[in-house]
């Protein structure tokens, strides 16, 4: 589930999916890809972090600078 705008993307996991205990295809997939284009800077605002594949693409930006 998520909202476009002209500079941003908002994904939010819906909890009461019988899939999302998997943790994986969900707002992740799209958010590892923005991670990984961005060029200038990543910033994130989060609740709570447990996606493995967002983690280790933010690990990958930061070591990348």
């Amino acid at each position: 589930m998520g909202v476009r705008g002209p500079f941003y993307e908002i994904y939010f996991t819906d909890p009461f999916n019988q899939e999302a205990w998997k943790e994986e295809g969900g707002p992740d997939v799209p958010l590892v890809a923005a991670i990984d284009k961005a060029r200038i800077s990543v910033d994130v605002a989060a609740y709570s972090l447990s996606l493995y594949s967002i983690q280790s693409a933010l690990l990958h930006a930061h070591h990348a600078v």
